[in-house]
């Protein structure tokens, strides 16, 4: 029997069944309404796109996102850089501090921001960002959570969304208590004790800190008013419940390895931002700040004859200073001692060794010299 072809699901032509979005799982992917008769379908898909698969070692937190590994790119490569963040248009008059309060334990959350993004219209997000998305292995769902996920792989800070109108009283952030329960928004539930810790309102847990969010405040079609979170949740808490509960996701994975304490707001107006335009939302006037963490930028004393008698190598404190420049460090040298600050994004900069490290990875491995 002759055929011109044929209806194709995603996952038929090679993408993973978790990633295909939930409108299109069991049947047929319709293309854009601009797609033109004809054209090649790659471009629709965006299977005409490199895909670059990173092997990110565990101290590189700041490695787990786009614009990280592009200041990476940045420093190997010695080209400049140029980031576009999105900031925030306010289109309302109402503030989030009139619609939620927040009390946090400073101790779980180092930084903790809401914004409030009202009458929202949810539906699914833009191809553009769909492609983005099951492209990185993340399945889009509608375009407020799908929001969150890219602000997650644009700048490496988690983020997540409740829906206003499910929330009941203040926002807390505070340990679990013993025997509390949890249905997770892979409708799981789960079972807490007081060695964890959660985001919870007047009727009790509505997230996992850090690790998941619950089901009975997700965002749904019908949601009208939202609630974006943007924090800083202690490491060690939040890896020490992921893996207890063996619930490990995206979130869970930078937060255990550190996000830079220092870039929350901008992450917070950009997604604000990105609700106003693909979610015709109109963004409150006001940031509700619960805890606010200043990070001291750590400062490091090293010199060129200590760099080059570990190395192997004959750098000038020049080349050596053009490395750190080139790596967002600030430096400062008098008569060949380097002072160097190095900015809140790299947490795994803490003493000279790791100073070191970086300037042969830099340098280059391949041209350090072999010896005995």
């Amino acid at each position: 029997i002759q055929s011109n072809g044929m209806l194709c699901a995603l996952d038929e032509i090679g993408y993973p069944k978790d990633v295909v979005p939930k409108e299109w799982a069991d049947g047929i992917y319709f293309l854009p309404e601009d797609a033109t008769l004809g054209d090649d379908v790659f471009k629709y898909l965006g299977m005409d796109d490199a895909l670059i698969d990173l092997d990110v070692t565990p101290n590189r937190g700041d490695m787990l996102s786009i614009y990280g590994s592009v200041r990476d790119l940045s420093a190997i490569y010695n080209k400049p850089f140029k980031f576009d963040i999105d900031k925030v248009s306010e289109t309302s008059d109402k503030k989030t501090s009139d619609q939620i309060n927040s009390k946090v334990d400073n101790e779980i959350a180092w930084s903790y921001l809401n914004r409030v993004v009202n009458n929202v219209e949810v539906k699914p997000s833009p191809i553009w960002m769909q492609v983005r998305l099951w492209n990185a292995g993340i399945k889009p769902v509608n375009n407020i959570v799908d929001i969150t996920n890219y602000s997650m792989l644009k700048f490496g800070q988690p983020m997540h969304a409740y829906d206003l109108d499910k929330l009941a009283g203040t926002i807390e952030v505070r340990y679990a208590r013993d025997g509390e329960k949890i249905t997770t928004l892979d409708e799981n539930e789960v079972e807490l004790d007081g060695n964890d810790i959660v985001i919870s309102d007047d009727n009790g847990a509505i997230a996992m800190a850090g690790v998941m969010g619950g089901l009975d405040s997700s965002i749904t079609a019908e949601t009208k008013n939202v609630v974006f979170e943007c924090a800083v949740f202690d490491p060690i808490k939040v890896r020490k419940m992921a893996r207890k509960h063996v619930i490990h996701t995206d979130a869970s994975q930078r937060f255990e390895r550190g996000v830079d304490p220092m870039g929350l707001e901008d992450v917070l107006s950009s997604a604000s931002e990105m609700a106003r335009t693909i979610a015709n939302g109109e963004v409150t006037s006001d940031t509700l700040v619960g805890s606010k963490y200043e990070a001291k930028k750590v400062e490091i004393d090293i010199t060129d004859e200590r760099i080059n008698h570990v190395l192997g190598t004959s750098l000038s404190v020049e080349d050596i200073t053009d490395i750190f420049n080139r790596l967002g460090f600030e430096v400062e040298v008098t008569d060949n001692n380097m002072h160097v600050i190095v900015p809140t994004r790299r947490g795994d900069i803490h003493i000279q060794a790791d100073l070191i490290e970086e300037v042969a990875r830099i340098y280059g491995y391949d041209n350090l010299p072999s010896t005995l």
